[in-house]
């Protein structure tokens, strides 16, 4: 996962950016909290709370069976070692109830 992310093109500061202004449509109370955080600590936290609300999203829907759900979090583990299952992630969890801003 360190080499993939080391490997990216990815401009990092717009990464952040993203978490910085999908986190409010997130969680109103804990987006008040994280921007006080410093430097690496604000950005891990920051990170680490938006990629459990993935996870929580997932484990919540109303709809989907627990199997399925097991498949979803298979998936979403899976995109912390290979970015191609990253990339097609969003399309799997396209049908689920919950919050869109929670899952991508």
């Amino acid at each position: 996962m360190v080499q993939i992310a080391l490997d990216s093109p990815t401009d990092h500061r717009q990464v952040e950016r993203f978490c910085q202004e999908i986190l409010p449509q997130v969680s109103r109370t804990f987006a008040l909290s994280i921007r006080f955080l410093p430097g690496n600590l604000g950005r891990s936290v920051l990170c680490g709370y938006l990629l459990a609300r993935i996870a929580d999203t997932i484990e919540d829907d109303p709809v989907v069976t627990t199997a399925t759900k097991i498949r979803l979090l298979d998936q979403f583990l899976a995109c912390f070692d290979d970015s191609t299952c990253a990339d097609a992630f969003p399309q799997a969890v396209g049908g689920l109830e919950g919050e869109k801003s929670h899952l991508f």
